[in-house]
């Protein structure tokens, strides 16, 4: 360890995890990707789609305690 951890012992413990990038698009979300290239999908039905995705990908990251969340690049 380098000589910033050697002062608390439990530090050593801990794991810091960021989101870099983009997450992996949920399945719902890839399909309303593909009905909306092909037509079958509204702007506006495709926006509901891209924002229940942005809401899955908040949820996630907040669950998992992370500090700092962001829309895991859905849009």
């Amino acid at each position: 360890m380098g000589e910033a951890n050697r002062g608390d012992p439990n530090d050593a413990a801990r794991a810091r995890s960021d989101v870099v990038g983009s997450l992996l698009r949920p399945p719902e979300l890839l399909e309303a990707q593909r009905m909306f290239a092909a037509g079958e999908l509204t702007p506006a039905e495709f926006k509901r789609a891209e924002d229940a995705a942005v809401d899955w990908a908040l949820d996630l990251q907040s669950s998992a305690g992370m500090d700092v969340v962001t829309d895991g690049e859905m849009r």
